[in-house]
């Protein structure tokens, strides 16, 4: 999973920002509430994504608030809050996010990214227990509930990120500087919640082929036939199909944004220079799409192998499994290195395969892809006989992806109301109306 670099942001001093005479203690919270935030997000090494998480949660209902009350004129402002911010995205840039919608904007990013990064230590602290023949029934249930925990916060995430750039990024927009980092803008928002939803899928893929992997007798690189209660082959490419989709989509919106994905490093740089960002960071730019690109391409991969499975061990056309397995073998060759595939070979021959890389889970999955396709292609050298398409008719006959879950949408919440409502204050994006409850409240005759 990726994992983001946490921004850095300058101080915001609401106590002496805002003028108000009812709402004193609330200023001073969400000032003390911002300082402790901005501390956490100074502190080197960086601190547990939970941290961050909890501090997030706690401020945001105030930032949103504060912008409520400034739409109600419940609130003056001495002048325009205006704070740095260290892009999350391109980490080595710096520019300024004005105003209390750019304030609210940049939270809701800060904490979409502070769960996904929470989702991927959760991960990562699971390794590969899937194959771990040492863990008991009980213990292989509680990481998977820590797969379905981790799997649920990538959801919160992308109902996060996806409501601020729906709600919350138009009302900034419109007074925003020309210099903006790629997280607080329209595509780039939308790319991360796309990445990360893809990021949910993946994980909950994993949590459904867990079972069967637990009581395969050969974890590493399996062939024919499936073992008794495999998820459906069907299901599992269709569900990559559709997590493929989604990096796609996020990497041709994040595309947009940096406008020159795939040109020449002089090139972005210039491009980076225009957007009056740091030319000396276009790898951090395209750290981004460098992961999107390439789990979108794992992702195809492995819904044509189990295309391929399901067409020969289901659908009784070995001919057609040879041709989804061919593209599947084609796809994961320009992905898994050559010195990972050496690796391997030379690991499973001293007993020491571990999932310990991305490099050597591919490794493993070109493996069994092989596998499959060395078992069909005897098969129909000497039973079967059957057709085996060009690699042109492939496209043709690959279906639709299928969703296995959606992004929670996100229900802002306010710390505190204020009384003084402004005749437009029911058009305010995102924010809670206070509750009417005075007598005949919305009885109008």
């Amino acid at each position: 999973m990726f994992q983001y670099t946490p921004p850095r942001t300058s101080a915001l001093s609401f106590t002496q920002l805002v003028l108000s005479d009812t709402l004193q203690a609330e200023l001073m919270q969400a000032t003390q509430l911002r300082a402790t935030l901005e501390q956490l997000l100074r502190q080197a090494p960086p601190v547990e994504p939970l941290r961050l998480v909890q501090a997030v949660s706690e401020y945001l209902p105030y930032a949103q608030a504060l912008y409520d009350s400034m739409l109600r004129d419940a609130i003056l402002l001495q002048q325009e809050p205006t704070f740095t911010w260290r892009s999350i995205l391109v980490p080595g840039t710096q520019v300024q996010v004005c105003g209390l919608a750019g304030e609210l904007s940049a939270m809701h990013v800060l904490y979409g990214i502070a769960l996904s990064n929470e989702a991927a230590a959760m991960v990562d602290a699971l390794g590969a227990y899937e194959v771990d023949r040492s863990l008991s029934t009980a213990e292989r249930r509680a990481r998977d509930e820590r797969l379905k925990v981790a799997t649920d916060l990538l959801s919160r995430a992308s109902g996060v990120l996806d409501h601020a750039g729906t709600h919350v990024l138009p009302a900034y927009e419109r007074t925003a500087p020309a210099a903006r980092p790629l997280e607080l803008t329209a595509s780039g928002l939308q790319a991360l919640s796309r990445t990360v939803l893809a990021d949910a899928h993946a994980l909950a893929i994993r949590k459904l082929q867990a079972p069967a992997l637990a009581q395969a007798t050969d974890t590493l690189t399996p062939g024919p036939p499936l073992p008794a209660g495999h998820p459906s082959p069907s299901l599992l490419a269709k569900l990559h199909l559709h997590t493929s989709s989604l990096y796609d989509e996020a990497h041709a919106l994040l595309s947009q944004g940096v406008r020159a994905p795939a040109a020449p490093r002089a090139k972005l740089q210039e491009t980076l220079h225009k957007m009056k960002l740091d030319p000396r960071a276009p790898e951090a730019a395209t750290s981004g799409l460098r992961y999107m690109r390439r789990e979108a391409q794992w992702h195809r991969a492995l819904a044509y192998k189990w295309l391929g499975v399901d067409a020969g061990e289901q659908g009784g056309d070995v001919g057609w499994g040879i041709a989804y397995l061919r593209t599947a073998l084609e796809l994961l060759q320009a992905l898994v290195p050559r010195p990972a595939l050496d690796a391997l070979r030379g690991a499973r021959r001293s007993g020491s395969v571990r999932f310990r890389t991305t490099e050597e889970r591919m490794a493993l999955e070109h493996a069994s892809v092989s596998r499959w396709l060395g078992a069909y292609t005897k098969t129909n050298d000497t039973v079967t006989f059957h057709r085996v398409p060009a690699p042109q008719e492939v496209p043709q006959y690959t279906p639709e992806g299928r969703p296995a879950l959606f992004a929670k949408p996100f229900e802002p919440r306010v710390a505190f109301h204020v009384d003084a409502v402004s005749p437009d204050a029911r058009a305010v994006p995102g924010g809670c109306e206070p509750p009417r409850t005075y007598a005949g409240a919305d009885a109008y005759y």
